[in-house]
């Protein structure tokens, strides 16, 4: 039987000779050779496992992406047993200086809990979980290739060839595409659904983002329990991510919110931006307009006991305020101290957070500061 197999033909790329050389370009299609016993094609620095097309009894071609400048590539191949059959390395220079996924492509909602379907959607699937969503934009000013950018963790889906996204863009992944247009519409632009093997985890789970060449573009790690949003979960709210040009840790419950409307907002954004004079007072209340717009409130009309203070036993502090919710262009900070002379950040827990319409209300354990039975409180408003 041996003696009928085809001669062994090495694993080898072709492409150019196998020489290295140079593309204008961030794609690019490898040819090479291979025998019969190659199973699979994977880059060695990843470990990515590569679509790989077979154009004739010894031949494939394979397409990679690129970085700007050298991209040294390492393949190996296996076998069926998962034995490594061959090797072969490359250097393929991009002469194309265009944006990165890593620095402009981000995830800004995450719809992981949605509500029931009900009416006509019912026609469509009785499973509230093919209802979620995740959207990704480009907040770059150029438009950004984002072919083989994949999710690893969380759901498992990759961006298809030729997939771009202009200036400001979004796009959606979802896990069930009629179930998502019959909820939303069809307006929105989707990428393609990662259902029905894959759902987002109710409870909190670790969501990964990587571009074409496996390197890490997000890596966070959501969760259900308090400080993290309660409306997220379950109260058919989505979890929006606050200034996601910023470098904010994803893992961190403080970088994300629910979001104004029920079903989130697919495709859009529901963010407030504050307009006018920050530092005007026109209904003579004492608090700014900033500050105002912040809370939630107006600055036509008088506004006192923004603060509910309660004191507790152990001396600790309860305190409840209420902020604007898509309020993502300014941080609030609870800040203590024991003189009026110099306040600092407080040592803070939450206890408690509602939502209600564009509101959100919060109450905050606090801590004396150290060496402190009486201390100062103010809430302190700061543009991002």
């Amino acid at each position: 039987v041996l003696s009928q197999l085809p001669a062994a033909v090495p694993f080898a790329i072709t492409t150019n000779g196998g020489a290295n050389f140079t593309v204008n370009s961030t794609q690019v299609a490898l040819d090479g050779s291979g025998w019969i016993d190659v199973r699979e094609i994977r880059r060695a620095d990843t470990g990515a496992v590569l679509d790989t097309e077979w154009t004739g009894e010894n031949t494939w071609r394979i397409s990679l992406a690129l970085l700007n400048g050298a991209n040294a590539i390492t393949l190996r191949a296996f076998d069926h047993q998962g034995t490594q059959v061959g090797t072969d390395t490359i250097t393929i220079t991009s002469t194309l200086n265009a944006p990165l996924p890593r620095d402009f492509l981000r995830i800004t909602e995450l719809h992981y809990h949605p509500t029931p379907p009900v009416g006509a959607e019912l026609n469509v699937s009785t499973d509230k979980d093919d209802f979620e969503f995740i959207e990704l934009r480009n907040l770059g000013a150029q438009t950004l290739d984002i072919s083989g950018c994949a999710f690893t963790a969380g759901v498992d889906f990759i961006f298809p060839s030729n997939t771009t996204l202009a200036a400001g863009e979004t796009i959606l992944v979802v896990r069930h595409v009629a179930a998502f247009q019959t909820r939303y519409g069809s307006a929105q632009r989707l990428a393609g659904a990662y259902g029905p093997a894959d759902s987002l985890s109710n409870s909190g789970e670790t969501v990964t983002l990587v571009d074409a060449t496996g390197a890490v573009i997000q890596s966070f790690t959501y969760d259900d329990a308090l400080p993290w949003p309660a409306n997220a979960d379950g109260a058919g709210y989505s979890l929006i991510s606050i200034a996601p040009q910023l470098a904010l840790n994803g893992s961190l419950a403080s970088s994300w919110r629910a979001s104004v409307a029920v079903g989130g907002n697919p495709g859009a954004s529901d963010a407030a931006t504050f307009v006018g004079n920050p530092n005007a007072d026109a209904d003579f209340d004492g608090l700014t307009a900033f500050l105002e717009y912040a809370l939630g409130t107006s600055d036509t009309q008088p506004n006192t006991n923004m603060l509910l203070l309660l004191p507790e036993a152990g001396g600790t502090l309860a305190v409840t305020f209420t902020q604007r919710l898509a309020a993502d262009d300014i941080t609030l900070t609870l800040e203590t101290s024991p003189n009026l002379a110099a306040f600092a950040p407080a040592s803070a827990t939450l206890l408690a957070s509602s939502q209600g319409g564009a509101l959100l209300t919060q109450t905050w354990r606090l801590t004396p500061p150290a060496g402190s039975s009486t201390f100062f409180v103010r809430l302190k408003a700061s543009s991002r």
